[in-house]
């Protein structure tokens, strides 16, 4: 059975995301590939659930999160390893501690949202891809343990990733592994 690429989106985003449709585009059939949508009115217990569930029979998928979905992929990382079951885990402008989010008056987000997320240190063993002209997530902390603890690509690019074809051509073609 091949390895898949489960897809967790961010914010105001949904399993139509360029960045999906580029990992899908660029990685084609080598490996299956899932997604967890979300609004912040979500059943995020629910969805975590269904998540682990249809990951369930893979040794070691592969669990992208895009900014406020990269929250959701540790999550998701931290209970398979509770559990003894690894995850090759890829974090994209990742937000793991809503502290470290911008602009909170101009976009903010839901009680239901802001309540199902945790608070995470950068990950062991994950690929964290983060911009240098990031104004949404304040990755100042990543940058500082990021490197200890896992593999870290800063690219000149803003939060969105405008240029993330470009960047998983470089980067995550190398590092996923099926």
């Amino acid at each position: 059975m091949k390895n898949i690429i489960f897809y967790i989106h961010g914010y105001n985003s949904d399993h139509n995301s360029r960045k999906f449709k580029a990992l899908q585009s660029h990685f084609g059939a080598q490996f299956a590939y899932d997604f967890m949508e979300w609004e912040p009115q979500s059943n995020f217990s629910q969805l975590i659930t269904e998540a682990l569930q249809k990951l369930d029979t893979y040794d070691n998928p592969i669990v992208v999160g895009d900014s406020t979905g990269a929250n959701f992929a540790c999550q998701i990382a931290q209970i398979r390893s509770a559990n003894n079951k690894t995850t090759q885990l890829i974090l994209t402008s990742p937000l793991l501690d809503i502290k470290h989010r911008f602009r909170t008056e101009e976009a903010p987000f839901a009680e239901n949202l802001k309540n199902h997320l945790k608070v995470f240190e950068p990950p062991e063993d994950a690929f964290i891809m983060v911009a240098n002209d990031d104004t949404v997530v304040d990755q100042s902390k990543i940058l500082e343990l990021a490197n200890k603890r896992s593999t870290i690509a800063v690219v000149e690019d803003n939060h969105r990733l405008e240029q993330f074809e470009k960047w998983v051509i470089l980067f995550l073609t190398n590092h996923i592994k099926g």
